[in-house]
């Protein structure tokens, strides 16, 4: 027997009981006011626009104002589970003062352990690894460190992007050692808002920081199309405060702020200023940019991970100011030249037409010395240029190694080992010569060195030539 259809049962609402239960959600959605409800995703991206979409910033600014009620407020947030919180920090001055006011928090009021990030850039100074490494040591796994994607050492980033991609293509330079790895983090960890250690009195694009901002990295990707809340807690603290306040408590800090540095970075774009200088005006100096674009995501065109291409390589180092000293005179550390001993460093003026003709020559030594095998001589050597047009001439120092620029081009090799030593070369401005002089400074023939050169003496083609050949294998592979 066919078993019959039952009718379907249907409720009936009338308009009275509708007009109820819409009062009842009216009241609950009141009462409830902020407060954010959210699931966690598996997915790889985590969408916290969600969770801030309905946060009021203009009245939060105008009812937490003192550093103390900002990071009560996150506090309160974090502890009642309505915001996953991060705190993104550098370990410069605000940012220890920060941490140092969240860990009294912790002990004295219970405020819940908020997760660290920095981010480790492959290209920092070695004092800030020193101290990165006494804080891992403290904060153990609360700290998340995080790096450029793929890459473990500045070596291994620079072979693929190039040595100078910080000052030649600093947007993409700053997505791929900053943005990226800090949106990595920030999805990892489900975060909400993130913490930063911004100050009006810094300066340029800060000038008029609020304390709870909104952050869109306006990305053409939708899948990384996040919105978050941004918090600084520091905004309206002078220089001075934030110095009064480290000393005052004893928090120890990078010595390098110490030696003339008042905001530290990257090596390549962080230089020392004058004590009377706004602090963060040693970094990205001549780059035209104050924010390295975790701060301003704008200056990335709104560039989605798949446009951002790499380009290509550049075998040499362009000298300033400061990276002289680290690179060519510092013998101390090797950090700077990239794992290598030697320098080879031309000192040139871009209108002087000796210079001119010898760049060619100069380039293809570069990625001769670039791509040289490990077990090879000039794989020991990183080549670099220092443009006197544009930066004063450091007699004084120079002259301390045995280095004395008379014209250009000026050619030197400063060895490194056993002890620091320069050594200048004098004769034909040419390749070949050049190759000749390094192999005997750096220690004589050697199986990858010399069957090239041996093989080009043994031919009648000219230094021109041969540079000719080789621009037209690079196609300007080094402009």
């Amino acid at each position: 027997m066919k078993r019959k259809k039952q009718p379907k049962q249907t409720i009936k609402i009338g308009s009275g009981s509708l007009i109820v239960v819409l009062l009842v959600l009216l009241v609950v959605f009141l009462l409830i006011g902020e407060r954010q409800w959210f699931q966690s995703s598996s997915s790889q991206t985590y969408n916290s626009s969600k969770v801030v979409k309905r946060v009021n910033v203009t009245r939060l600014n105008e009812e937490y104002q003192t550093v103390d009620d900002i990071l009560q407020w996150i506090c309160m947030k974090v502890k009642s589970k309505e915001l996953k919180i991060v705190d993104l920090t550098n370990w410069g001055p605000s940012s220890l003062v920060i941490l140092h006011k969240l860990e009294q928090l912790q002990r004295i009021q219970g405020c819940p352990t908020i997760p660290v990030v920095t981010i480790d850039t492959l290209h920092l100074f070695p004092e800030s690894y020193t101290f990165l490494e006494s804080k891992k040591k403290i904060m153990g796994q609360n700290l998340l460190i995080v790096k450029p994607k793929k890459y473990e050492t500045a070596k291994g980033f620079d072979n693929h992007y190039g040595i100078n991609l910080a000052v030649e293509h600093p947007q993409q330079y700053a997505y791929w050692s900053k943005v990226e790895p800090m949106y990595r983090a920030f999805n990892a960890l489900k975060a909400d808002a993130w913490i930063t250690g911004r100050r009006r009195s810094q300066g340029g694009e800060r000038t008029n920081l609020q304390a709870f901002e909104l952050d869109s990295n306006n990305n053409k990707n939708k899948n990384n199309k996040i919105k978050r809340l941004k918090i600084n807690p520091l905004v309206d603290w002078t220089y001075e405060q934030v110095w009064e306040y480290i000393r005052d408590n004893d928090i120890p800090y990078n010595p390098l702020y110490d030696q003339g540095y008042k905001s530290l970075g990257d090596v390549r774009t962080t230089n020392k200023v004058d004590e009377q200088e706004n602090e963060r005006a040693g970094r990205f100096q001549g780059m035209n940019q104050t924010e390295c674009g975790i701060h301003n995501l704008a200056m990335l065109s709104s560039s989605a991970e798949e446009e951002m291409k790499p380009i290509e390589v550049q075998t040499y180092m362009e000298l300033a100011r400061d990276t002289l000293d680290r690179v060519v005179l510092n013998e101390e550390t090797n950090q700077y030249r990239n794992g290598r001993d030697n320098v080879f460093v031309v000192f040139y003026h871009p209108q002087c037409g000796h210079c001119q003709r010898f760049e060619p020559a100069f380039f293809q030594l570069a990625n001769e010395m670039y791509e040289a095998p490990e077990s090879a001589l000039l794989h020991k050597t990183i080549a670099t240029r220092f443009n006197i047009g544009r930066y004063h001439t450091p007699n004084a120092k120079l002259k301390a190694v045995g280095m004395e620029v008379q014209g250009t081009p000026a050619i030197f090799l400063v060895k490194h080992k056993p002890t620091r030593h320069a050594v200048e070369y004098k004769g034909p401005r040419n390749r070949l010569p050049i190759l000749l002089w390094l192999r005997k400074e750096l220690g004589g023939k050697d199986e990858h060195d010399g069957e090239e050169l041996s093989r080009k003496n043994s031919t009648s083609t000219t230094d021109e030539q041969d540079d000719q050949d080789f621009q037209k294998k690079t196609k300007h592979k080094h402009r």
